[in-house]
């Protein structure tokens, strides 16, 4: 089970690998047959591998970057998917590596510490919207679900109750608990139908406040010339065609998410496909990138959207 530093890491198994019997049969039987499969459900279902795209086909922000591809330069956190770079305070480094996206999109994207004492910790993290287990409308939504399970056996004990701060310009809500001699703050934000968040750890009350007044030197870009693609998290057809190629290909009871960003000329631009094998997202990825849609509109103006499916029997 997860520590309480990971308020949003879902329960249920969703951590769990699957075998790759659970997956596709076909993998263990001859990869070849299922590259075979793969072209016959390209005909079946009229979709074509893409050229390279034009390009002058408009941009995408963050067009190839997935919430996972963030990384530490020169002492900052920069994470191109969410448009986020976080300075690290003086002396900090960056922990170890988180596991791979969950099942259910829970995203440990890093976490850091004091390099020359294990003094406090920052924890940064995300949960995908389109496929969380039980979604939230917000992140004010999701905080107060959190703090309705502290006390009692969680060890955990409310200090402060939920409420909305601004950090960098950006509305954030704020929890404040402890348990076991530690101090946390929760801070949670809405971010391309993800909830953000970031957990601070220490004992000392003091060190806690001046790390999230550090936070203040965060910056989030996309919102302003170059917008981040349109969050939908129900588009009709992408679904119909999700369900088609499950069908179709016989996912061996898995359940597969992929998320989609669809230029504002109706084509994929990019297929990000989460917690399958990297045999099967790659091919997976192939068939997904072929997709063509009728472009989604915005005040008369063609525009960009991100949206989700999921491939094979849902949850």
């Amino acid at each position: 089970m997860l520590p309480a530093a990971f308020p949003f890491a879902l329960k249920g198994g969703e951590g769990r690998h699957r075998s790759r019997s659970q997956w596709f049969p076909p993998l263990l039987r001859a990869r070849i047959g299922v590259y075979r499969c793969l072209l016959a459900l390209a005909a079946t279902l009229a979709i074509s591998v893409p050229e390279a795209r034009a390009a002058d086909a408009g941009p995408v922000a963050a067009l190839d970057a997935d919430p996972e591809d963030g990384a530490v330069h020169d002492g900052v956190y920069q994470n191109g998917y969410f448009g986020l770079t976080v300075p690290l305070p003086p002396g900090w480094t960056k922990g170890f590596d988180g596991p791979a996206p969950s099942q259910t999109g829970y995203y440990v994207l890093a976490n850091f510490t004091p390099a020359e004492a294990l003094t406090a910790t920052m924890l940064i993290a995300a949960q995908d919207q389109f496929f969380a287990a039980k979604p939230a409308a917000n992140a004010a939504e999701a905080v107060d679900r959190f703090a309705a399970t502290l006390g009692g056996e969680s060890g955990l004990t409310l200090v402060q109750a939920p409420h909305e701060i601004l950090i960098a310009g950006r509305s954030f809500t704020r929890l404040d608990y402890e348990g076991a001699g530690l101090r946390h703050v929760l801070l949670a934000t809405d971010r391309r139908c993800h909830i953000v968040s970031m957990v601070l750890t220490t004992r000392d009350s003091g060190a806690l406040e001046e790390l999230v007044r550090g936070l203040q030197a965060m910056r989030w870009t996309g919102d302003g010339d170059d917008p981040l693609p349109l969050c939908l998290k129900d588009y009709p057809e992408a679904e119909s065609r999700a369900h088609a190629l499950g069908a179709a290909w016989g996912a061996g009871g898995a359940s597969i998410p992929a998320r989609l960003v669809i230029g504002a000329d109706g084509k994929v631009r990019h297929v990000h496909v989460i917690g399958a094998p990297t045999p099967v997202a790659e091919m997976l990825s192939v068939v997904l990138a072929g997709w063509t849609f009728a472009p989604d509109q915005q005040g008369g103006r063609p525009i960009a959207i991100e949206t989700g499916v999921v491939i094979g029997s849902r949850r």
